[in-house]
């Protein structure tokens, strides 16, 4: 991670959340916390650019449960988590 500073100026509320969640969360540092809730939108971002590509990507091909399983099979994943 780079180390360099980046100052921000932060209300008293936005202040206390962040020590809160620092608390909460066992990170080090606000600096540790504030790093994570950027990676984390990194992470959303990217997704939400996949979902729009695949949404782009063509017209709509419908799976059954038994043939998108068989495709993963063939794909070498494991089969899909019941949640």
């Amino acid at each position: 991670m780079n180390t360099d500073a980046l100052n921000v100026s932060l209300g008293e509320p936005v202040k206390s959340f962040i020590e809160a969640e620092v608390v909460a969360g066992g990170y080090g540092s606000a600096s540790d916390f504030v790093f994570a809730v950027l990676l984390a939108e990194q992470k959303r971002k990217a997704l939400e650019s996949l979902a729009l590509e695949g949404l782009n990507s063509g017209p709509v091909i419908r799976f059954s449960k038994d043939a998108w399983e068989q495709h993963r099979q063939e794909l070498g994943l494991p089969p899909t988590e019941v949640v």
